[in-house]
């Protein structure tokens, strides 16, 4: 099977059967020449997925097939973005691929490259199309960031991501041969089909990711990572607060599993890491709590593209309710004096600013301290918004 086959599987299984593409990616058999080219096409794809449709639709009389589709959407991704092929052979794969999955669709497949082709790259003044993002979405980010801040935001997350690191071992520095950007350091794709991080040496985590566990002042005493897995910013405090006591909650046994390998990899032995529900949990009261709740990723756009095709407008609204049980509960786990640290990865500010807002009023017994909204294009990093907060003694 050819890389471009490999890729349509993998754009096929995130659109039809709702498989995340880290997932799929990270179990696809690739070669590194084909995964970087795999990985490529795939994001370019998700990424583009409407505007790409807008270069051949004016050449279809009907509707077409998913399959046939996502072959229409890969062939115009590789001549308008990638370059990477002659245009004859584009079509004669694309045409190949067809009669695969559906044989009956070639002729049609071929006769719209070939116009697609003829034609200069279109443009469209639906922000929607253009940047292939949900137009419930875009009517969103205009509306709590302004249209100026939105349309940097939509373009921003149509880029490739840089892979910021942690790094546990110094030697790893030259090894990888990572370099500094703005204070963090960044691999290249190559640290994916290396030992790095399966020897913990390294650890994949955004700079915006890595600012949350910052956001503590000092600490002494128990802490409480109420969603910790996989682990990444539970390792994290552990470094920073090595006397420290750790809990790492959550929900999901096979999570758990994988935040307690990480810990072992990087020798980190003040974690325990339980399987638990952070809206019911019961333990004694905790000196810090961590929450990293779930919520709608609208900040990870651009390094999760599948995400755009997955979430729902109504799912916004559940996801601030059950973020909201969080808070209640793990307020009664944190001492008088303990600290609070709410993080989540989207810009929605339903879940962030006015979460927070809601949850002082309720309690009454908090004051906070300091909160944080990174903007992806401000900072070449995912968005996050972080806060935190100090319980009345």
């Amino acid at each position: 099977m050819n890389a471009r086959h490999q890729a349509y599987q993998l754009l096929y299984a995130t659109l039809k059967k709702g498989q995340y593409l880290n997932l799929g990616l990270k179990e696809a058999n690739l070669t590194p020449q084909d995964r970087s080219f795999v990985t490529r096409l795939v994001n370019d794809a998700l990424q583009n997925y409407d505007w790409m449709k807008y270069q051949y639709q004016e050449f279809l009389v009907r509707e077409v097939p998913l399959e046939v589709e996502i072959i229409l959407v890969m062939s115009c991704v590789q001549h308008f973005l990638m370059d990477s092929v002659e245009d004859y052979a584009n079509v004669n794969e694309a045409v190949n691929l067809v009669k695969e999955v559906k044989p009956s669709y070639s002729g049609l497949v071929n006769a719209v490259l070939k116009k697609v082709i003829q034609n200069p790259l279109k443009d469209s003044d639906d922000l929607s199309i253009r940047y292939s993002h949900p137009s419930w979405m875009v009517n969103l980010f205009k509306k709590q960031l302004g249209e100026v801040a939105a349309m940097k935001l939509l373009a921003h997350n149509n880029t490739i991501a840089p892979l910021y690191v942690r790094v546990h071992q110094d030697e790893a520095i030259e090894k990888y041969e990572l370099t500094k950007q703005d204070g963090y350091y960044v691999g290249s794709g190559k640290l994916l089909g290396s030992d790095a991080l399966e020897s913990g040496a390294l650890l994949i985590q955004d700079k915006a990711s890595q600012q949350v566990v910052e956001m503590f002042d000092e600490i002494s005493g128990r802490i409480l990572d109420a969603c910790g897995a996989p682990g990444t910013k539970c390792s994290q405090l552990a470094l920073r607060f090595p006397q420290a006591d750790i809990t790492m909650l959550d929900i999901h046994p096979h999570r758990v599993k994988l935040a307690q390998d990480l810990m072992g990899r990087l020798g980190i032995e003040n974690v325990n890491c339980i399987v638990g529900d952070a809206t019911n949990y019961v333990d004694e009261p905790f000196d810090a709590i961590l929450c990293d709740v779930p919520c709608s990723g609208l900040g990870v756009l651009r390094r999760k593209p599948d995400l755009r095709f997955r979430i729902q407008p109504e799912d916004l609204d559940s996801l601030e309710q059950l973020q909201a049980d969080i808070l209640d509960h793990v307020d009664t786990l944190l001492k008088p004096g303990g600290q609070l640290v709410y993080a989540t990865c989207t810009l929605n500010r339903k879940e962030n600013e006015l979460q927070i807002k809601k949850f002082l009023r309720r309690t009454g017994n908090y004051v906070l301290v300091r909160e944080q909204l990174i903007l992806p294009p401000e900072h070449n990093s995912d968005g996050f918004y972080m806060a935190l907060l100090v319980k009345s003694v």
